[in-house]
């Protein structure tokens, strides 16, 4: 229910905010750099139905919210179009009061994640569909800094993942909500680590 209360209001900001925003596709200059700081919201695997079995040899953890701080750098190739460099830190969080385990099959431990603390690097693509609306695709390399787990070992965290973001959201000049559904292409700890970040950023021209 908290998720979909999330993705309403999400839905229902933009609509306002774009119906009072005063940027025009005439305000964004072609081969202008911005720079836009922002901080949000995460939330892990949001669309999987998770099953509580305390038995079950896969994990089944529950997600908390976390919460992600960066930066991004856009290039405009023309005013209904950029490309995004970005740079964000990003916790995310499980509940660890979840007894399910994952199982590595050689050390004979088992364990599950409580936190996953990453660098990732979005390379985007956004296009302007309306005055203040935009949708974005693009690759997102990312590192994991550090992970907890609640006992035992999780074998098959790497530090080196690969994500596709996929953005919707809105942008009035002066302030800038973005909606993003990384979808990772690997497994974290043997789960999916597909995440959802909602962020507000101030958009500074250069």
């Amino acid at each position: 229910m908290k998720k979909k209360r999330i993705l309403l209001l999400f839905v229902i900001t933009m609509i306002v905010a774009g119906m009072v925003s005063a940027q025009s596709y005439t305000d964004r200059q072609k081969n202008t750099w911005r720079i836009v700081p922002k901080v949000g919201g995460t939330m892990t695997r949001p669309f999987k139905k998770l099953v509580k079995d305390d038995f079950s040899m896969s994990p089944t953890i529950v997600d908390k919210l976390g919460y992600t701080l960066g930066v991004d750098a856009e290039y405009w190739l023309r005013n209904t179009m950029n490309l995004s460099f970005g740079l964000s830190y990003v916790l995310e969080r499980y509940d660890g009061k979840v007894h399910s385990f994952y199982w590595n099959g050689r050390g004979g431990t088992y364990g599950y994640l409580t936190s996953i603390k990453s660098l990732r690097l979005p390379i985007m693509a956004n296009y302007y569909f309306a005055k203040s609306y935009f949708a974005g695709i693009g690759i997102e390399p990312w590192y994991v800094l550090n992970h907890k787990k609640s006992i035992g070992e999780i074998s098959d965290v790497k530090n080196f993942f690969v994500a596709i973001p996929i953005a919707i959201g809105f942008d009035a000049g002066e302030l800038k909500l973005e909606l993003t559904y990384h979808i990772t292409t690997q497994k974290v700890g043997g789960v999916s680590n597909n995440t959802l970040m909602l962020t507000a950023g101030l958009p500074i021209n250069l």
